[in-house]
């Protein structure tokens, strides 16, 4: 099956392709809202005063480049455009990483009701986007 953009799917993604629906990148934009704020609150967990602030804000940010810098271009999850064109693999590894390390952090917090309901949220919308992920997969 080709849609309009020439994007191949295969027999089990079919009839799940849900990966860039409009309703999934609400889901995807607010997990990576979940993620810069898990970073921060980690962050700012780890030291007191000015210093905790402004490096939760610092690694928010860090983590927000290296999200929107390293990307794959043509991925209809986003714009389709990006500044460092990265290798499908070590997109979907650097996604994996991020989100796992959030999850972590949360639970270092004690914060487990957070870092479950994250891992929940971001299995099922990586198993709902199996498109996109053959997608990235085979590019």
């Amino acid at each position: 099956m080709v849609d309009h953009s020439g994007y191949k799917s295969s027999d089990l993604t079919r009839f799940f392709q849900f990966g860039f629906h409009p309703a999934n990148l609400i889901v995807r934009f607010l997990l990576e809202i979940a993620l810069l704020a898990s970073f921060a609150v980690w962050t700012i967990e780890q030291l007191e005063g000015t210093a905790g602030i402004i490096l939760a804000f610092l690694a928010a940010l860090a983590v927000a480049t290296l999200w929107g810098v390293f990307a794959v271009r043509g991925d209809r999850s986003r714009s389709g455009e990006t500044v460092v064109a990265t290798p499908c693999k070590l997109r979907i590894g650097l996604e994996f990483l991020l989100f796992g390390m959030a999850i972590w952090m949360n639970h270092d917090l004690s914060l487990n009701w957070v870092a479950v309901t994250l891992f929940f949220m971001t299995f099922l919308h990586y198993a709902i986007s199996i498109d996109r992920l053959e997608w990235l997969w085979n590019n």
